[in-house]
């Protein structure tokens, strides 16, 4: 997932989120709650990470493919590891509502899977009160 690559890399630097929030200009706390929370960040921010860290690899960020480091990158280079910069924003910014489709898709999922297991723990509490009531009744 992004954010977790995303936190990978923070700690790669060896950075606060604090810092890291302060080095990509982005506001207290946005980087750490979209890290605790699972959720995702503007495509500004992901411009402003791209422009800051040149030596991250943004096919890694996004896909999880490749090396988390660029083998060798100067400030002034726009093309990383073959893909541009640029195209790379523009990408995410033509695909935003597919990847929140996706985004939401996997929630669903999480949601269904938590209500599975909430009907399973209301059938083991009525077997439980039926066995009470015989308890109860034998008495």
């Amino acid at each position: 997932m992004f954010i977790h690559r995303l936190e990978e890399f923070i700690h790669f630097k060896n950075l606060s989120l604090y810092a890291f929030e302060n080095s990509i200009q982005a506001s207290r706390g946005s980087i750490s709650k979209a890290i605790k929370h699972e959720k995702s960040i503007g495509t500004n921010v992901v411009e402003n990470i791209l422009k800051e860290y040149p030596e991250l690899n943004p096919n890694w960020l996004f896909t999880g493919k490749g090396e988390m480091i660029l083998k060798e990158v100067t400030e002034t280079d726009n093309v990383l590891d073959g893909v541009d910069k640029i195209n790379v924003i523009k990408h995410i910014n033509d695909n935003l509502e597919e990847y929140k489709k996706i985004r939401s898709f996997h929630l669903l999922l999480e949601s269904a899977k938590s209500e599975d297991e909430l009907s399973i723990v209301k059938s083991d509490i009525e077997t439980l009160k039926k066995k009470i009531e015989e308890i109860m009744k034998s008495k």
